[in-house]
């Protein structure tokens, strides 16, 4: 099945540079009209699923892009939602300036654990595990409502299968998470960081992700 995943828009938080995990803040007047304006020019791949991180603005953003049935009828996974970044939660470079905790975070080029925050390992364990979860929800649900196609008149073999589209509204740090230990093609942890409305496009053949040209 082909698969994207799309970043929430911006929120006022993202749009002062901080880190919003669990912080459960809605889109920002901006956000919403990049999204809309994207929208309406068909920027994005028409979807058969929906995949959603519980969190406000990616359920915001879902409904501008796909309308608000799809937001309902979607499969929602808790654990998608975003990091817990614990004493840098919401807060940006210019509030954490000088502080020996963050200094000693950005010296480490990030791969250190937020003071009283979340794990890296246990963030990324279960992201994966959530979105593998809820890829095969969706396969075994596709499986069972299969039906079989109408002959075609002279046709020899039978019509294939339409395989769907799955969307999955996620989070800068969830998406980075997936793609790091999911997909076939191999980048800095950092450089999968997408912004803001921006998705990937993958194939999904079971086990891994492999990126797709857009």
């Amino acid at each position: 099945m082909k698969v994207v995943l799309i970043r929430h828009g911006k929120t006022p938080g993202n749009l002062e540079k901080r880190y919003v995990g669990r912080t459960d803040e809605a889109l920002s007047e901006t956000g919403r009209k990049e999204l809309a304006k994207k929208a309406a020019a068909g920027s994005y791949p028409v979807i058969d699923r929906l995949i959603l991180s519980p969190m406000l603005r990616c359920r915001q953003t879902a409904e501008i892009l796909f309308g608000r049935e799809a937001v309902q009828t979607a499969l929602i996974k808790e654990d998608l939602r975003e990091m817990d970044f614990g004493q840098f939660e919401y807060k940006n470079y210019e509030e954490l300036n000088g502080d020996p905790a963050y200094q000693e975070y950005l010296d480490a080029g990030g791969f250190r654990d937020f003071p009283d925050g979340e794990r890296l390992k246990d963030f990324e364990k279960r992201c994966v595990l959530s979105f593998q979860e809820a890829l095969k929800i969706i396969e075994t649900k596709n499986m069972r409502g299969r039906t079989a196609l109408p002959d075609k008149a002279g046709a020899s073999e039978e019509e294939p299968w339409k395989e769907p589209v799955v969307g999955a509204v996620l989070h800068g740090g969830t998406i980075m998470a997936i793609m790091n230990r999911l997909c076939t093609q191999k980048k800095n942890y950092f450089d999968w960081m997408l912004d803001n409305g921006a998705f990937y496009l993958c194939e999904w053949d079971g086990e891994k992700l492999c990126l797709q040209d857009v």
